[in-house]
């Protein structure tokens, strides 16, 4: 937008003809290309837009959470089952696979027309994880560690289809949830997985565990939790308290040369770690404890992981914090209080300045049942949400549609509900919202059913 005394007859704007940009992706689309393996070129394998915050596909399968993109925030895990939500997977696909379950494994589909390109064998898969860069992809039967083979968990690159790693079902999740047991890096060069007191780390080119010059992996006591960084080979490690002798921990690992970047050690307490979109801050949700086991308080402490010797910024909040929420690629961070009854709602903004963190804003919530904010994966807008948990109660699906200005003025632009909400999801290009009641099937009714 031009305006001011600039505006002129001698200003010219430039632009494209939206003709010529027809031809032009006619043209590329008539080029033929020689595929490997039976796999389509990683070119014809992408979608036809070059932007992954311009894809707009979505897809819908009966039992399955939908969500909107490219493959990046659900396709390759495409299933008539109960899915993980885009927040909670470990990385960011290019969204160039789909995947289907079947009896005997998975297929892969690929290309303009989605046409089958791989099966990979493996019996009663029940989840699959991709590597981000998409060059392997983790599957899952299902077993119990105490009961299960040698094959459990299978590793398969994709471009040969050849089988890579089998193991077993590890005894610990770093999630806690039956599913995933071990997490790739942000660019699927490692792949690490936990015991009670280790943390096991693999590179991806040889398949052998990350040591150091005595032949051990990394070890700490009472081991309870780790998180890869969005960006960068960064481990966040979390231990718990034992005793008084040994205090719970916060570790910064660098991965592969193993060096601590940096630890926090803390007593009575319990933690949430928080990373942000671009792993340039982390933030450590430490609830304080009294003897007795009561909350007391809750700091945010936030990292500042690309700067140096990593400062920490410290925000203390009287409340009960019900969450935190970090904004799409950007320095600025929400918190959704209440007091102790529960009653009193409301919603909390900071920003990270160069030296120190400041509140911008405060809003008190017309409803306690408020529950999550959803920021827009660029930035600025997001939704306050009242979601039903997973087999909870069901909620009034309350929503706000709001934003911040540049000068970090908050605007409320929009009320509006949906009942008995269960999801809510931005497009990529942060210019639509799905919201949504899913319910998954407890058979197969319903479901596609496709033989490889």
């Amino acid at each position: 937008l031009w305006a001011g005394p600039d505006f002129d007859q001698k200003r010219r704007l430039p632009h494209n003809n939206v003709q010529d940009l027809c031809r032009a992706r006619t043209w590329l689309r008539s080029i033929s290309r020689v595929s490997l393996c039976g796999l389509a070129p990683t070119s014809r394998r992408k979608c036809d837009c070059p932007r992954k915050t311009s894809r707009t596909s979505a897809g819908l399968v009966p039992g399955y959470v939908p969500s909107a993109g490219y493959g990046s925030v659900g396709w390759p895990r495409l299933r008539a089952e109960d899915a993980l939500a885009p927040e909670q997977r470990p990385g960011p696909l290019q969204g160039s696979y789909l995947a289907t379950f079947h009896q005997q494994g998975i297929a892969l589909w690929a290309g303009p027309d989605f046409e089958k390109k791989m099966r990979l064998p493996m019996n009663n898969v029940q989840e699959i994880d991709f590597s981000p860069n998409e060059e392997f992809v983790l599957m899952w039967n299902g077993s119990h560690p105490s009961s299960d083979p040698d094959t459990a968990v299978a590793i398969f690159h994709i471009l040969t289809g050849r089988c890579v790693r089998k193991c077993r079902t590890p005894m610990v999740t770093p999630g806690g949830g039956d599913f995933p047991h071990f997490l790739w890096s942000s660019d699927g060069k490692y792949l690490a997985e936990m015991t009670d007191s280790r943390i096991l780390v693999r590179d991806t080119e040889t398949w052998e565990l990350i040591k150091d010059a005595e032949g051990a992996p990394l070890k700490f006591n009472n081991l309870s939790t780790f998180q890869w960084a969005p960006k960068g080979n960064v481990l966040a490690a979390w231990t718990l308290e034992k005793d008084n002798s040994h205090p719970a921990r916060l570790v910064l690992v660098e991965i592969p040369s193993r060096a601590e970047l940096a630890s926090r050690s803390r007593t009575q307490c319990e933690a949430v770690m928080h990373w942000q979109s671009e792993g340039d801050y982390l933030c450590l949700q430490v609830t304080k404890l009294s003897k007795t086991g009561k909350r007391v308080s809750t700091n945010m402490e936030i990292l500042r992981t690309r700067e140096k010797q990593i400062p920490v910024d410290v925000v203390t909040v009287e409340d009960v914090v019900k969450g935190f929420f970090w904004e799409g690629q950007g320095k600025r961070f929400s918190v959704l209080t209440a007091d102790e009854l529960g009653h009193k709602p409301r919603l909390l903004i900071y920003v990270l300045g160069p030296e120190k963190c400041e509140l911008i804003c405060t809003f008190d919530l017309p409803s306690n049942s408020f529950n999550e904010v959803i920021w827009a994966p660029e930035g600025q807008n997001f939704v306050i949400a009242s979601k039903s948990a997973a087999g909870g109660a069901s909620s009034s699906g309350d929503l706000l549609f709001a934003g911040l200005t540049v000068d970090n003025k908050l605007e409320i632009l929009h009320k509006d509900e949906h009942y008995m909400l269960t999801d809510v999801h931005w497009d990529p290009s942060s210019r639509y919202i799905i919201t949504a009641v899913t319910q998954p099937f407890s058979t197969d009714q319903g479901g596609y059913k496709y033989s490889m």
